[in-house]
């Protein structure tokens, strides 16, 4: 008596049986065979998933732009922030007591005497005391 005989009375198998258990038993092997060598035979490289876009892609869906301006009466947003010396003159007119012409003064005081070194340079600007830069301080960065 036979290996497989002695499994076919153990278990009872039929001849469909011992087909259909050849058959899962050989899907097991060829699987476990293939996750064992990491899918060398079907793939040369391994499969390497890039998390940094869905990452960006979850930012941006999580976190909107945020906005720069306030619509209503067209000033900065409290958190925002402007680079005194890179400033337009449309970006200076946005800070809180800043018109068109005290934009142009601090443009041409810029172009004419340098880059501002310290926030408080501004007073050195006609139109600007001290009142006013204690408001502007919140909105302005020196780079």
């Amino acid at each position: 008596m036979g290996f497989t005989d002695k499994l076919k009375d153990f278990f009872s198998f039929t001849s469909n049986e011992k087909k259909i258990f050849l058959i899962i038993s050989v899907i097991f092997i060829s699987g476990s065979i293939i996750k064992l060598t990491n899918g060398y035979f079907l793939n040369s490289a391994p499969l390497i998933f890039n998390y940094s876009e869905s990452d960006s892609i979850f930012k941006a869906r999580s976190f909107p732009q945020i906005k720069t301006e306030n619509h209503k009466t067209n000033k900065l947003v409290p958190h925002q922030k402007i680079n005194l010396n890179k400033a337009t003159k449309r970006q200076l007119m946005l800070l809180p007591g800043i018109g068109e012409v005290t934009a142009e003064k601090i443009i041409q005081f810029r172009d004419n005497e340098g880059i501002f070194k310290n926030i408080d340079d501004l007073l050195k600007v006609k139109g600007i005391g001290k009142k006013k830069l204690d408001k502007l301080k919140p909105y302005l960065v020196l780079e």
